[in-house]
């Protein structure tokens, strides 16, 4: 059973529960009530240094504690205004010389420039993450193949595993790579992984499309 109360700023009925009156909650019936009581409310300024906003010159008040880095613009425009006559054309750190007209062909240029950077970047990555590389590559198959309902990550397909004793299903052998094998195949089976079983390549390659269950 609920209390009647009244908002603070329209004064409209509410039906409050007790429990949430006890946390201080059930002042407004809405967030824009919220917002308009306040801003109705004088606020006490005695605490606070008065700046100027260098673009429009209106006096905003900020903490004292917030001095050294607030207080040079009151809002997001003005800001804007003042960056974009501060950070136009060769003032911007990020200046490059002119913006070409062909903004892909000025992409390919700045990859071009800087090419076996990006080799290293890539290769480094692809020798960091081996296992990501595997999951991104299952992934993409199971995608040409219109698979919907999920994929198995490299968690699950490690804890598969270890289940199975790390051992191929088909052959029993332990010292050979595992490979992910869907027991349906993909389309009309699902790349989850329930319907996956671990086989080594050879295994796996002699499988094929048909639909054998080691498990």
């Amino acid at each position: 059973m609920g209390v009647t109360v009244l908002c603070m700023f329209c004064k409209k009925e509410m039906n409050i529960k007790p429990s949430k009156l006890k946390r201080g909650w059930g002042k407004f019936c809405s967030r824009v009530c919220v917002t308009s009581y306040h801003k109705s409310q004088p606020r006490d300024h005695s605490k606070r240094i008065a700046k100027m906003c260098i673009v429009c010159k209106t006096v905003i008040y900020i903490k004292p504690s917030h001095a050294l880095k607030q207080g040079t613009y009151c809002s997001l425009s003005c800001m804007a205004k003042d960056y974009e006559t501060k950070l136009l054309g060769n003032k911007n750190p990020k200046w490059k010389g002119g913006v070409t007209t062909d903004k892909k062909e000025y992409r390919k240029s700045l990859r071009n420039e800087n090419l076996e950077k990006y080799r290293k970047q890539t290769n480094g990555w692809l020798r960091a993450h081996p296992e990501k590389v595997r999951e991104i590559s299952r992934r993409r198959r199971a995608n040409k193949k219109m698979v919907t309902g999920g994929h198995f990550t490299e968690d699950e397909w490690i804890r598969l595993c270890e289940e199975h004793g790390n051992k191929c299903l088909c052959c029993q052998r332990k010292d050979v790579k595992l490979t992910a094998d869907h027991v349906i195949p993909l389309n009309p089976g699902q790349d989850t992984i329930d319907n996956i079983q671990p086989l080594c390549q050879s295994c796996n390659s002699s499988k094929g499309r048909k639909t054998i269950d080691y498990r």
